[in-house]
């Protein structure tokens, strides 16, 4: 038989076909590989054998074809599309002999590739692909995925992660480096109301509790040499027996002579937390003990080990400042029952201390918008620094008329409010407006001043906001404007500065 357009991605479904046995077995059955003619001679009489054809070896098998036949060889050969036509043109008396032709149907992507992807989508398991975008969105295709993907950036903030979010598809991460990276996008994706997979694009580091899936095969002839130097007897038939799958070469490599590992061997506990060999992963990660299992570690209690917090954060529960694992999967399952409730305090110092400034803004933005009294300036410079000027600007608006309502208890808080919202004005170009604010908050704080004449803060506010008015006029070209309030803003530094010698602060404003 000739298999003609033979491709490696067909290789191990053939190899596994034509055996009666597994290259592991001890009764005999497996179909002997050979890789060229030099390995003819090591045949036994009567074997099932595959061949692989070599443009460049043609000529010699065409002078002994009556090799095949004195040995009773039954033989599939294996001929890739380079090799073909030289077999056909040159090899006429061995093609005249072959019985059937068949053509190989093309397989893009090995067999194991499309089914760790369907495992991975059809149980929801988050896991990192290590090759190219175009290859992953091929496979979500075969295996039936319709709603296309959604490209998200490590580096997005939580609000442009969102944003990203409100599209469907499988969100597909891509340049995932530091350990903060995922807890970013589980929060987001918590947030957005999104559960089930999602992918990690070739991460610099595997985040904890992901698979690691691809669609590479090793090269046959290097596999197959690895395999006899570490003892199988039948290496070029185990190499494709597995599909040419690196991972499970590995594997083998340690196994001479023994079947793969066995699925059924693995707690459902490890294959929860995605424990495992790829190819156990996706044999069981369906199976309704590893269900069970993974339904166990979102609603028990929070583990100590890396392994299991990304499981365990896809659980809901209240934030509580006393409860004890890890701040980021705290978070991600506050974040998921948070709904319309109010952040508590706790949470947004939390993620403070982690280094997600962005989540502490949007808890923080969300307990301003409840009504909740917190630190308005902290909120407004975070979504400022990540970019969300309109945003910081909506909230800076609304944090002014509160403060307008309660500016006879708290008139210097009216002050910093204005002074705020003056700086996102500039930053949105509209300088007219910025100045009104900087000019209304100069006069709450020279009244201030001027009430408690000893107070050098609210003498430095002073010197601030006439600083604030200087810059406005250098940019809108009025140089002598500016000039008169950089000397009256120089004037109260120096003052200062005499008044207190000490203070650093003072001596930078000078």
């Amino acid at each position: 038989m000739l298999l003609y357009g033979a491709v490696p991605t067909r290789l191990g479904e053939v190899v596994r076909f034509f055996s009666l046995a597994p290259p592991w077995g001890s009764d005999g059955g497996v179909v002997r590989v050979c890789l060229g003619v030099s390995e003819l001679a090591d045949v036994p009489v009567d074997s099932r054998m595959l061949l692989r054809i070599r443009a460049e070896e043609v000529p010699y098998l065409n002078v002994i074809r009556p090799y095949f036949a004195e040995r009773r060889l039954r033989t599939v050969l294996w001929v890739d599309e380079e090799s073909l036509d030289p077999l056909l043109e040159r090899a006429v008396d061995l093609v005249s002999w072959v019985f059937r032709r068949v053509a190989v149907p093309p397989r893009p992507y090995p067999e194991f590739a499309e089914r760790g992807v369907r495992a991975a989508v059809d149980s929801g398991v988050a896991f990192a692909w290590d090759g190219e975008q175009r290859e992953l969105e091929a496979l979500l295709i075969d295996v039936g995925w319709r709603q296309g993907t959604v490209t998200l950036r490590a580096g997005m903030s939580v609000w442009e992660l969102l944003r990203a979010l409100e599209r469907p598809g499988l969100p597909v991460v891509e340049g995932i480096e530091r350990d903060v990276d995922p807890w970013r996008v589980r929060i987001a994706l918590a947030r957005a109301g999104r559960e089930g997979a999602w992918v990690a694009l070739r991460p610099a580091k595997l985040p904890a509790g992901m698979w690691r899936l691809h669609a590479r095969q090793a090269d046959w002839e290097e596999a197959t040499a690895q395999l006899r130097d570490a003892g199988w007897e039948h290496a070029g038939a185990m190499a494709a027996w597995v599909d040419l799958e690196p991972e499970r070469i590995e594997e083998a490599l340690t196994r001479v002579g023994q079947p793969p590992l066995d699925p059924t061997a693995y707690e459902p506990g490890r294959m929860a937390v995605g424990d495992g060999p790829a190819h156990v992963l996706r044999e069981r990660i369906g199976d309704d003990d590893v269900r069970a299992a993974r339904a166990g570690v979102r609603e028990g209690e929070a583990p100590d080990d890396g392994a299991t917090r990304a499981l365990w954060s896809e659980g809901a529960q209240p934030w509580s400042d006393d409860a004890r694992g890890s701040t980021e999967a705290r978070l991600v399952r506050c974040i998921r029952c948070l709904g319309d409730g109010t952040p508590a305090a706790g949470s947004v110092e939390a993620a403070v201390d982690v280094g997600l400034t962005d989540v502490a803004a949007e808890l923080g933005r969300i307990r301003f918008e409840r009504g909740v009294d917190v630190q308005a300036d902290r909120v407004v410079g975070w979504l400022h620094e990540y970019g969300e000027t309109e945003e910081a600007l909506r909230i800076g608006r609304v944090w002014v008329e509160r403060a307008r309502a309660r500016s006879g208890d708290d008139p210097g808080g009216l002050g910093a409010a204005l002074t705020w919202l003056g700086d996102l004005e500039v930053a949105q170009g509209n300088g007219e407006q910025a100045r009104r604010y900087y000019e209304e908050g100069l006069a709450i704080a020279q009244t201030l001043a001027e009430r408690e004449p000893g107070r050098s803060d609210l003498q430095r506010d002073v010197s601030v906001s006439l600083n604030k008015l200087g810059e406005l006029e250098v940019a809108r070209g009025n140089g002598e404007q500016a000039r008169r309030y950089y000397e009256d803003g120089l004037a109260i530094a120096q003052t200062l500065v005499e008044r207190e010698p000490g203070r650093s602060d003072l001596q930078r404003d000078l």
